[in-house]
């Protein structure tokens, strides 16, 4: 395959080289994965969560039914008197029956992610963010293959004019002290991690709106499970260490 077919630019048979000694180019990808990577993350924070239609349960997805697993659904009773009663039942789903008597009033599941929020009021609140890695591999190829095509238009006598062993050695030299310099550069791969925005949850809660709120305890992937007369939180093993470092800061005398 010529040079050409490569992307390289040639002139009187020698590849045509930068002020490093590199070939020239003549097309370049659009994205490096690094790049597209980078773009990914930062279509995904601007993502919109679609707004929810009113009458939508307030908690969906938080309150589950600690029978079958299934998430809970509201149901709101109007009486006669007027006055609105709110239940989260077990609802029957495809394949499945609804667990029987597995309904509780909406003033517990409030009461417990009340008593949950008091937990995390401290806890300090972090974003994803996506860090590009370095990787000099790809320049150090073109660098090394670069020395070879040089070498190679020696070996075939391209230099044989006047001048042309002092060019030779320059652009060798040029190369060689490139490779060291990209050698040298540290290497590491992209990564995601955790950043505290300054705020903490009990910030960002009273900052939320209903659907705020109901997304940022399913961004902490809390699920509260619950029967009639029992309830309990399930959550990440990484949140509950924080929240137990949390309370041991303050002293508290939470039992889990």
């Amino acid at each position: 395959m010529g040079p050409k077919l490569t992307g390289r630019s040639v002139k009187a048979r020698k590849i045509a080289r930068d002020a490093k000694g590199l070939p020239i180019r003549m097309a370049k990808p659009l994205f490096t994965e690094e790049k597209w990577a980078a773009v990914q993350a930062a279509m995904d924070e601007r993502s919109i969560t679609k707004a929810r239609s009113n009458g939508a349960s307030p908690w969906l997805g938080v309150p589950h039914c600690d029978r079958c697993g299934d998430r809970f659904y509201r149901q709101v009773n109007l009486a006669k008197n007027g006055k609105i009663y709110e239940y989260y039942r077990c609802a029957k789903t495809v394949g499945k029956p609804a667990c029987k008597g597995q309904s509780v009033k909406g003033e517990r599941v409030t009461a417990a992610i009340t008593a949950l929020v008091e937990r995390l009021a401290g806890l300090a609140m972090t974003v994803r963010r996506f860090i590009p890695g370095e990787d000099h591999t790809e320049q150090l190829s073109h660098v090394t293959q670069a020395m070879r095509d040089l070498r190679e238009e020696k070996r075939r006598n391209l230099s044989d004019y006047p001048g042309g062993d002092d060019e030779y050695s320059e652009a060798l030299e040029i190369l060689v002290d490139e490779r060291r310099r990209l050698a040298a550069l540290p290497q590491r791969p992209s990564a995601w991690v955790e950043v505290e925005t300054g705020q903490t949850f009990a910030d960002a809660w009273n900052q939320a709106d209903q659907e705020e709120r109901r997304q940022l305890l399913l961004g902490l992937k809390a699920r509260l499970y619950m029967t009639p007369a029992n309830e309990g939180w399930y959550l990440p093993a990484e949140l509950q260490e924080r929240i137990r470092q949390l309370e041991c800061v303050h002293g508290s005398a939470y039992v889990g």
